[in-house]
């Protein structure tokens, strides 16, 4: 009921009283004053004016003394370590990407792989045809025979030549004794001397001659070799332990050896890289911990509350990226249940250190106001006050308090709709939001 304060009352005929019943009751009881239907009414309303007082007055005093008791769900404030933590979005990457490609040209005759399937080292993937390769490799093994022949032919030569080459400097040795002793003329031991020169030059071109076919066979093995390395080639296989992608060639299409585009893409996902980008001013923060010890790095799926994996972050780019002021970097996760995949963005949570005995409530209890963030705290007698706070990282369900509430205090985390600067309070932590940290 709205009541308002009465209008300053002004007797009439000279009678001198600031009481409107007393004025009314003289009023009504003077034999000497004749009464004219606009008194009678005014009367009337001062009496019901009143009446509306003191009704006002009582209802009032009836609702201060049987205010309620509001329950409500409380938690102590209490001091904790916590990491100091960044939270961003981030992408997964292969580990290992190879683009497979063929190193001869030929027909692909045959495709081994399907998409999407896991492969290991040393798994066949294509085929080429090897037709054309095996009687390569053939006609080099012929050549080889052939070469080989002819060098056992100048080997002969050689050893023949030789055997001449000696007795022909027997000879000359002979006659140049017998020319001493005047037995032969000068005419015949020059015969024989030319005779042994020519036999030492027969055997210095057969040496020349072996060489040569020497040389042919060695050719002809490396063209053998190369020749078995170009049939191999035409089986394809897998040179790392990953999944296969789309196939860019159909079986029965012509491949070659210089093509720009590969057969098919193996990504290695067992571990893999999460890349993400953290802002520049804590650059510093990133440089340290990974000069002291690798900094771990939490991996969340998104709409998951729980880590899917844990790993270590090894690379730093060289430069902070200038159209987004955020550093780069990449952690190396293990991947074993293949649970994350490339190409899928999760969220990173980068722990770059431990913030000591930092004061910690549950996140419940913070309320945003005009003015931001406040709390009701409970006072000894079970009333509360309403606190500004200034908050800080976030860690599960609770929150950093940096300024506005100290360990021990109890905070409202339930029931703060009801609730006023004041307001008697019984705390009941059996409410289902009641559930509050440690002390």
């Amino acid at each position: 009921m709205n009541c308002s304060v009465a209008p300053h009352f002004t007797p009439r005929l000279g009678y001198s009283t600031t009481n409107p019943l007393e004025y009314a009751h003289s009023q009504s009881y003077s034999p000497r004053v004749r009464q004219p239907l606009s008194d009678i009414l005014e009367l009337g309303f001062l009496c019901g004016l009143a009446l509306c007082l003191t009704s006002c007055r009582g209802a009032s005093a009836s609702q201060n003394q049987s205010t309620p008791t509001v329950p409500v769900s409380v938690a102590k404030a209490y001091q904790s370590d916590i990491p100091i933590q960044v939270r961003v979005p981030a992408a997964i990457t292969p580990f290992i990407t190879v683009n497979v490609k063929s190193e001869v040209s030929g027909v692909l005759r045959r495709t081994l792989v399907h998409e999407g399937e896991t492969v290991r080292i040393g798994d066949r993937l294509f085929e080429i045809e090897p037709a054309p390769f095996e009687a390569a490799l053939r006609e080099a093994k012929a050549q080889l025979e052939r070469d080989t022949a002819q060098k056992r032919q100048a080997e002969a030569t050689l050893e023949r030549d030789i055997a001449a080459a000696e007795n022909a400097d027997k000879q000359a040795k002979r006659y140049d004794l017998l020319a001493s002793d005047g037995v032969v003329s000068k005419e015949q031991q020059e015969q024989f001397r030319t005779a042994a020169r020519v036999a030492d030059q027969s055997t210095a071109v057969d040496r020349a001659a072996l060489d040569v076919a020497t040389g042919a066979t060695r050719i002809d093995q490396a063209a053998i070799d190369r020749a078995q390395v170009d049939l191999d080639h035409c089986t394809i296989r897998s040179s790392l332990d990953g999944v296969a992608g789309y196939l860019a060639v159909q079986q029965g299409n012509f491949v070659r050896a210089d093509a720009d585009t590969g057969l098919i893409t193996l990504n290695e996902v067992s571990p893999v890289f999460v890349s993400f980008g953290v802002p520049d001013r804590y650059l510093q923060q990133v440089r340290l911990g990974i000069e002291t010890s690798p900094l771990s790095l939490a991996v969340f799926v998104p709409g998951e509350r729980q880590p899917i994996a844990q790993g270590l972050v090894r690379e730093v780019d060289n430069t902070v990226d200038i159209s987004t002021g955020a550093i780069r970097l990449r952690a190396v996760v293990p991947n074993h249940d293949h649970r994350l995949w490339p190409g899928q963005f999760v969220d990173a949570v980068l722990k770059l250190a431990t913030d000591h005995k930092t004061v910690l409530i549950p996140k419940a209890a913070v309320e945003l106001g005009e003015h931001g963030s406040y709390v009701f705290t409970v006072r000894k007698d079970f009333t509360v006050d309403q606190r500004a706070v200034r908050t800080g990282a976030e860690t599960g369900d609770r929150v950093e308090i940096l300024e506005g509430i100290e360990p021990g205090e109890e905070v409202v985390t339930d029931g703060q709709l009801r609730l006023r600067p004041g307001t008697k309070v019984r705390p009941e932590p059996d409410l289902p939001a009641s559930q509050g940290g440690g002390d």
